[in-house]
């Protein structure tokens, strides 16, 4: 594996002047952190809807180290955190058609890991419906839906 070298606290910089969470950094600039701390608090931020973007363009030679690292928090202890498994999907979706090695990264994650949609599949599963079903009281609605599923046909083909 190639070593990456980069200016960590130059980074760090340039990710609180692009407006991520301030507090984390700043004091990550102030302690002087070790570079495993910065990187574990990194892949943290990553999973922040708000500055994920931001913290892969700061960090994008280091990307996949902190989505691997995200990853291992999301499996963490033995046990498995579906809220910090959802916030690494949406990272993983938003990141994907901008860096292209994300992709090998989510095709590894997926190979264990349950869908994104698990939540919504645990609780159609527990008797809930997913969704309510409107019946149609004329048949000019039906004539009308079977119309636009034809158009909607023809716009796919």
């Amino acid at each position: 594996m190639d070593t990456v070298e980069i200016d960590l606290k130059s980074r760090l910089r340039d990710l609180q002047a692009d407006g991520g969470k301030c507090g984390q950094v700043a004091k990550l600039l102030q302690e002087g952190a070790s570079v495993q701390k910065a990187l574990s608090s990194l892949s943290k931020l990553l999973l922040d809807p708000d500055v994920t973007l931001t913290v892969a363009r700061c960090f994008r030679p280091l990307l996949l180290e902190l989505l691997e690292r995200a990853a291992t928090m999301v499996r963490a202890g033995g046990d498995f955190s579906l809220t910090k498994h959802e916030r690494l999907c949406a990272a993983i979706a938003r990141l994907t058609l901008l860096y292209p090695d994300v992709l090998r990264f989510a095709e590894r994650y997926f190979s264990w890991a349950p869908p994104p949609f698990q939540r919504l599949a645990d609780n159609t599963e527990a008797g809930e419906p997913a969704r309510k079903k409107k019946k149609s009281s004329s048949q000019g609605h039906a004539l009308e839906d079977e119309r636009s599923a034809v158009v909607c046909k023809t716009c796919f083909l």
